[in-house]
Protein backbone atom coordinates (compact mmCIF):
# COMPACT_ATOMS: atom_id res chain seq x y z
CA UNK A 1 0.00 0.00 0.00
CA UNK A 2 2.92 2.46 0.45
CA UNK A 3 3.36 2.72 -3.35
CA UNK A 4 -0.30 3.64 -3.81
CA UNK A 5 -0.16 6.23 -1.05
CA UNK A 6 2.97 7.84 -2.50
CA UNK A 7 1.40 7.89 -5.98
CA UNK A 8 -1.68 9.66 -4.63
CA UNK A 9 0.49 12.10 -2.71
CA UNK A 10 2.75 12.88 -5.69
CA UNK A 11 0.35 12.85 -8.63
CA UNK A 12 -3.01 14.04 -7.39
CA UNK A 13 -3.94 17.61 -6.66
CA UNK A 14 -5.26 20.61 -8.53
CA UNK A 15 -8.03 19.40 -10.83
CA UNK A 16 -7.18 15.73 -10.19
CA UNK A 17 -8.54 14.20 -7.01
CA UNK A 18 -8.47 10.67 -5.72
CA UNK A 19 -9.68 8.86 -2.67
CA UNK A 20 -8.20 5.71 -1.22
CA UNK A 21 -10.42 3.45 0.84
CA UNK A 22 -8.42 0.90 2.78
CA UNK A 23 -10.20 -2.32 3.63
CA UNK A 24 -9.67 -3.22 7.29
CA UNK A 25 -7.91 -6.56 7.55
CA UNK A 26 -7.25 -6.59 3.81
CA UNK A 27 -10.49 -8.41 2.98
CA UNK A 28 -12.55 -7.40 -0.01
CA UNK A 29 -16.23 -7.04 0.79
CA UNK A 30 -18.74 -6.71 -2.02
CA UNK A 31 -21.11 -5.03 0.38
CA UNK A 32 -18.82 -2.11 1.23
CA UNK A 33 -17.45 -1.87 -2.31
CA UNK A 34 -20.89 -1.50 -3.89
CA UNK A 35 -21.99 0.94 -1.21
CA UNK A 36 -19.05 3.27 -1.97
CA UNK A 37 -19.35 2.79 -5.72
CA UNK A 38 -22.96 3.98 -5.74
CA UNK A 39 -21.84 7.53 -4.94
CA UNK A 40 -19.35 7.73 -7.83
CA UNK A 41 -21.75 8.25 -10.78
CA UNK A 42 -23.70 10.83 -8.78
CA UNK A 43 -20.50 12.68 -7.83
CA UNK A 44 -19.32 12.69 -11.46
CA UNK A 45 -22.65 13.86 -12.87
CA UNK A 46 -22.74 16.79 -10.44
CA UNK A 47 -19.39 18.02 -11.75
CA UNK A 48 -19.67 17.49 -15.49
CA UNK A 49 -21.67 19.20 -18.18
CA UNK A 50 -24.17 17.16 -20.11
CA UNK A 51 -24.23 16.89 -23.88
CA UNK A 52 -24.87 20.09 -25.81
CA UNK A 53 -26.93 19.83 -29.02
CA UNK A 54 -25.18 20.91 -32.21
CA UNK A 55 -27.12 23.60 -34.05
CA UNK A 56 -28.66 22.46 -37.33
CA UNK A 57 -27.12 23.91 -40.47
Amino acid sequence: MPDVKSFIRDYTGGPIHSTLFETPGGRHSDHTYIRRMADSPHWISERTQGPVPVPSV
